[in-house]
């Protein structure tokens, strides 16, 4: 008998076959192995562990195989989701998936820039899901959704959510949810339950004054213990589904029966469960030499020339173009991290080299069109920054108005007021990022002055902008940029006159 070995498993083979069923789970610990957790998950074989280090990843995961995603704890190890439009983790596989320990959140929308839509923190398809000691906030949609697959859930808050703080739908019987905390601050309702066959332990949440537990269908055979009277007063049963719930042969039966309907409306996906554990085997491989090459990049151009090639490989194994699916996530984590690391615009330089299985024209701005937000606005706002550079002295000018007469705050209001008055004919000049930028730049420029000259000439000043509608940044939004702190010391002033 023959033995090989490999890092973190042991494989026992004979003469002409390796036995893959003795090869035992590895673990693979972020950012130690790997320097993003999506990187590790497509690395990962199944079964495998991912041991994640306290700190902030900011990362949209999507997990199809079967795993366990261990952190350092809820306070101490979070996931960071910057694209709003999707899932902080879509996990799709006819398998165990296991997360504990694990704080997963939508970045507030003010840094990602995305449109609130309706998405999930966590959205679960097929997989036979564990969360355990979890903490999920900030959804611009729903909390936890679950579909047609076993569920156990211990310890776990949610909250900020806009709907349904936890939704199941046709589960497998025996769901098991204890310790559950909904900080629902939705309007909407924070539990959804349709067809579902289990047990609800010390549930506790926030019921908005017109808020229910909606349990939808006949199949559905619930058992809250330790559920507050008020609450429990406050359940809705719709759809066939009643308090006393059907017999629990009844209701197995009648939810298998659901089960094995939504299993033959996807029996294509699952026809083609060999193919795809085919393709994530070669996307293993690929996640695995790419991760080896990285250590090795010492410079800008080999680190560009690994993860071009990375991407290649990954449309190569998918036949498909990058697009907005879930499949596009490895990509686009790779493309955060390359950005982080060197900026926006040799992020766009880099777009520029990427594949296209399309040839038809205009598919070299296919990662461009589909990039999200949370990266595309970076790209247009450097964009905009060289422009402006190349054609306009911005730190000159924004440095006028303190060679003015710094004891007379009219004349430090006029000489402020004379700055607006160039940046605002620039900003007729160009366009809409760069005028944005402008006005930024101004903005930033109030609380210098205030400082420097005191609230006389910020009084003035406003007076001046109030007086000149064609300004690029009004009185009102000097107001606005003003911290309590100032508006009250600037009340004050005015009321001193």
């Amino acid at each position: 008998m023959l033995r090989f070995s490999f890092p973190g498993r042991r494989v026992l083979a004979g003469a002409f076959c390796v036995l893959p069923l003795l090869i035992s789970a590895a673990t693979l610990r972020v950012p130690e192995d790997y320097a993003l957790i999506q990187r590790a998950i497509a690395a990962a074989a199944p079964a495998d562990t991912i041991v994640i280090a306290a700190g902030t990843y900011r990362e949209n995961l999507f997990i199809n195989k079967p795993l366990t995603l261990r952190g350092a704890g809820s306070d101490k190890t979070t996931i960071l989701a910057p694209n709003r439009s999707l899932a902080i983790a879509r996990i799709e596989y006819y398998g165990p998936v296991t997360l504990t320990d694990l704080t997963l959140a939508h970045e507030k929308q003010s840094t990602a820039k995305e449109p609130d839509v309706a998405v999930y923190s966590l959205d679960v398809d097929d997989a036979d899901i564990t969360l355990r000691n979890l903490h999920l906030a900030r959804s611009a949609g729903y909390g936890i959704h679950c579909v047609a697959n076993a569920v156990v859930i211990e310890n776990v808050t949610v909250s900020e959510t806009a709907f349904n703080a936890l939704s199941l739908e046709d589960t497998k019987p025996g769901v098991r949810v204890t310790n559950l905390v909904m900080n629902a601050d939705t309007e909407n309702n924070p539990l959804r339950l349709e067809n579902v066959v289990g047990t609800f332990k010390d549930v506790k949440f926030s019921l908005p004054d017109h808020g229910e537990i909606q349990i939808w269908g006949a199949a559905s055979a619930i058992k809250f213990e330790n559920l507050p009277p008020a609450h429990f007063a406050r359940i809705r049963w719709l759809d066939g589904a009643a308090a006393d719930g059907p017999k629990p042969a009844t209701a197995d039966s009648l939810t298998e029966h659901r089960l094995a309907e939504r299993t033959d409306m996807r029996a294509m996906r699952k026809e083609n469960i060999a193919e795809k554990n085919e393709m994530d085997v070669k996307r293993a491989a690929a996640a695995r030499e790419f991760a080896t090459t990285l250590k090795t990049a010492s410079t800008p151009e080999a680190n560009k020339a690994a993860v071009t090639q990375y991407i290649r490989t990954l449309v190569e194994i998918d036949g498909v173009d990058f697009n907005w699916s879930s499949n596009a996530l490895p990509i686009l984590g790779e493309l955060s991290a390359y950005s982080d690391r060197f900026g926006p615009l040799a992020l766009e330089e880099l777009l520029r080299e990427l594949p296209a299985k399309d040839a038809e024209p205009g598919m070299a701005d296919n990662y461009l069109l589909y990039l999200p937000a949370a990266l595309k606005n970076p790209i247009a706002e450097a964009r905009a920054k060289k422009s402006l550079a190349s054609t306009f002295d911005l730190p000159a000018v924004l440095a006028k108005w303190k060679s003015a007469d710094g004891k007379d705050p009219r004349a430090a209001a006029t000489a402020f007021a004379d700055v607006v008055k160039t940046v605002s004919e620039k900003a007729d000049a160009s366009s809409a990022d760069e005028k944005q930028i402008l006005k930024s730049a101004v903005i930033a420029e109030i609380s210098p002055f205030i400082e420097s000259r005191g609230y006389a000439a910020l009084s003035a000043l406003i007076d001046a902008l109030a007086a000149n509608p064609l300004a690029l940044v009004s009185a009102d939004e000097v107001r606005a940029a003003m911290s309590p702190t100032q508006k009250r010391a600037l009340a004050k002033h005015l009321l001193s006159e």
